[in-house]
């Protein structure tokens, strides 16, 4: 089961090449797979990455490859992600 925000797995579409999913059971240290689902008609692709707010949310971003901090604005994808809590 997904979708709700407190699930573990999920899918979120980016919009100029960022999403923020509302998570209240994401932690700190907890692990996020990222795999692209759909293009959406992306017109470039960029390399997935993630950042976490504790107990709130997490943002995947999609970036530039070679250019680490910027976003690849292009990319409108789907990504479906799974998060682990290492124990």
């Amino acid at each position: 089961k997904g979708g709700a925000a407190t699930d573990m797995v999920g899918t979120a579409t980016l919009s100029s090449g960022t999403v923020v999913v509302a998570n209240t059971n994401i932690a700190t240290g907890d692990l996020i797979f990222l795999s692209r689902i759909a293009a959406n008609g992306s017109t470039t692709f960029g390399v997935l990455s993630y950042t976490i707010i504790n107990a709130t949310s997490f943002t995947i971003t999609s970036l530039i490859l070679g250019t680490p901090g910027s976003t690849q604005t292009a990319d409108t994808s789907t990504v479906s992600y799974f998060i682990v809590r290492p124990v």
